[in-house]
């Protein structure tokens, strides 16, 4: 016999309950993605949904205009964004045909089956107290304070919004394309010391460099290969400006090479 208590073993579980604000499955699906975004931002966690760092329990409920919401459902459980969005687009078919044909909705949890695209019940839980509900004993109710709560909030980092708004006004780029260079901290962190190294007024060239030559040479959009610093794209930059390289061949030659060699741009020009 092996007596292993998996709940107890010391992995700390967030749980993130909005409010019902959302009026349609892509605004939750956009919610989660900015949410996502947010958590890896501030290292909270990897939000690797495929090893389970992080899953989705939806809720959804329908009413007619001007009626109040009406009994919820809860989808359990799901390991990707597009499953949401899916799940939420059936169930809401679902609940609307059975209250057009004169039924009502019962409060229960719901199980998405991916590969069929449909939802199936799992049980009822008409009332709180099938939960079983009882007050945790050595747990002493925890009270944040406005104050604790005002100063953690200043000691952020600027989050991915705000740095989307500023990228925009600053460097004279779109909100698509600061969207881009905002994918995760380190492409915003990397775009912004090339935009520095380039020189006043060189955003637009900064974000062209780092949206076509560095990003699509990296295997996942929110990460920089770490042989491209941007002192070595500032100085192809440079080789380019002087009219010694016929930017784009050459450029992307040079990243490939410079994933596993250390040689400069120079070396490889001569090469």
């Amino acid at each position: 016999m092996t007596a292993v208590d998996f709940n107890r073993s010391g992995v700390p579980l967030i749980e993130i309950v909005s409010q019902p604000d959302m009026r349609s499955p892509a605004e939750a699906r956009a919610y989660l993605t900015a949410l996502k975004q947010v958590l890896r931002w501030l290292a909270v966690s990897d939000c690797n949904m495929e090893e389970g760092s992080l899953r989705v329990d939806a809720n959804l409920s329908i009413r007619r205009p001007g009626d109040p919401l009406g009994t919820r459902t809860e989808v359990k459980n799901m390991n990707s964004f597009s499953n949401v969005e899916r799940a939420l687009n059936v169930e809401r078919e679902r609940q609307v045909a059975l209250v057009e044909s004169g039924g009502s909705v019962v409060q229960s949890t719901m199980t998405f089956d991916a590969a069929k695209n449909e939802i199936k019940a799992m049980r009822s839980k008409e009332e709180s107290h099938d939960y079983r509900y009882f007050p945790e004993p050595d747990l002493s109710p925890l009270v944040l304070k406005p104050e604790w709560l005002k100063r953690e909030e200043s000691g952020l980092p600027e989050l991915p919004a705000q740095k989307r708004t500023r990228f925009a006004g600053q460097y004279g780029i779109t909100p698509a394309e600061a969207a881009v260079v905002t994918a995760s901290a380190a492409v915003a962190d990397h775009f912004e010391r090339l935009a520095a190294l380039l020189g006043g007024g060189a955003g637009k060239e900064a974000w062209n460099w780092e949206a076509n030559d560095v990003l699509s040479h990296s295997e996942e959009s929110d990460a920089v290969p770490a042989a491209l610093t941007p002192e070595r794209i500032a100085e192809v930059v440079a080789l380019v400006r002087q009219g010694r390289s016929a930017a784009k061949r050459g450029r992307r030659s040079w990243a490939a090479c410079w994933r596993t060699t250390r040689r400069t741009p120079r070396r490889s020009q001569k090469r």
